[in-house]
């Protein structure tokens, strides 16, 4: 395997002195990475994902400044248009690369962008406003939009919200995502984050960071259920911070990281996909890991730890699942996204 490119979103406000979007390079030999490049210098780029023609992410502040989505091409030019909502966190590209989606957390909206051909923003063509409130006073008095994703199967939009304890399924109808969704209620207080879907969009594991719970939803018929909730982590204090999960290429292993406790746990997939049996807990060698990822052959796990100011890089071992710490540290402020 060559070497891996990878693109690390990160908070850039002080006491950070990152400078925006970066790349970073992994030697799939040691683990070892390598600082390579400034993409682009940005606010506050927090989410990044990658398309064919580049890669995308988005300024998380609030409405006055006004946020943007951005895109860096290949060659390094960029086109950006402003957000309507505060505090931006998650964005999704469709499988055509037509469609640009964007979840803010701040207002409890998603945004919806048409792409050019050749992966540029072309226009803002819809805005969906999410209702609705959860038990926990501190977290959950409004809707918090945290996650977009479209399905791979259907021309369906997912919206993971924190504040309403949902998961919105909208249905693309005349050129427009539905501005009702089929919702799928999690437990009260729960506040799911991330989710990731099997491979035919039929089963979604939900982490949910107030509870620190998976939450395993799955498609009977034309519906969604709920089919069970499990712990991240047993015999843990719950301390309101599950942050990413990710599901191997195999579907057999999924991920999860717990930012106060700093580990990433991982669970054997059921042989019906319905259930998740934890196999081990790994801690990251950093501080409050909001985010990690898996290269593209499954061999590498590379951890973004928020706080301690680092990447941090794992063998994976691709038939127990485990992970097994290179002893490899980059430091960069405050990065809390990673792609390739």
């Amino acid at each position: 395997m060559t070497s891996v490119r990878l693109y690390i979103g990160a908070y850039t406000e002080a006491p950070s002195l990152n400078p925006g979007l970066q790349s970073v390079i992994l030697d799939p030999t040691t683990g070892q990475m390598t600082l390579d490049e400034v993409v682009v210098r940005a606010t506050n780029p927090s989410y990044v994902i990658t398309g064919t023609n580049g890669v995308y992410t988005a300024s998380e502040v609030e409405q006055e400044c006004p946020p943007e989505a951005t895109f860096i091409s290949n060659e390094r030019t960029a086109s950006s248009l402003n957000i309507s909502g505060s505090y931006p966190c998650h964005l999704a590209i469709n499988k055509d690369e037509t469609l640009l989606a964007t979840a803010q957390y701040g207002s409890g909206c998603i945004d919806v962008f048409s792409l050019n051909t050749d992966g540029h923003l072309n226009e803002h063509v819809q805005h969906i406003q999410q209702t609705g409130s959860g038990p926990n006073q501190d977290r959950q008095t409004q809707a918090h939009a945290h996650q977009v994703q479209f399905l791979k199967t259907t021309n369906q939009l997912v919206c993971v919200d924190l504040g309403s304890d949902s998961v919105h399924f909208y249905n693309f109808e005349e050129g427009q995502y539905s501005k009702e969704a089929t919702e799928v209620a999690m437990p009260a207080g729960s506040g799911p984050r991330h989710l990731v879907f099997n491979q035919d969009d039929t089963i979604a594991y939900v982490l949910c960071e107030l509870s620190e719970t998976i939450v395993i939803i799955a498609k009977q018929g034309n519906e969604w259920k709920m089919i069970k909730e499990l712990p991240a982590l047993a015999g843990e204090e719950n301390k309101e911070a599950a942050a990413a999960i990710r599901l191997s290429a195999d579907g057999k292993f999924v991920y999860a990281s717990l930012r106060a406790q700093s580990l990433i746990a991982c669970y054997r997939v059921s042989n019906d996909g319905l259930d998740l049996n934890l196999v081990s807990s790994t801690a990251t060698h950093g501080d409050f890991p909001r985010d990690f990822a898996i290269t593209s052959d499954g061999t590498w796990l590379v951890a973004a730890n928020q706080h301690s100011n680092s990447l941090t890089s794992f063998k994976r071992d691709t038939e127990t699942g485990e992970l097994t710490f290179s002893g490899q540290v980059l430091s960069i402020d405050a990065p809390v996204c990673i792609t390739y």
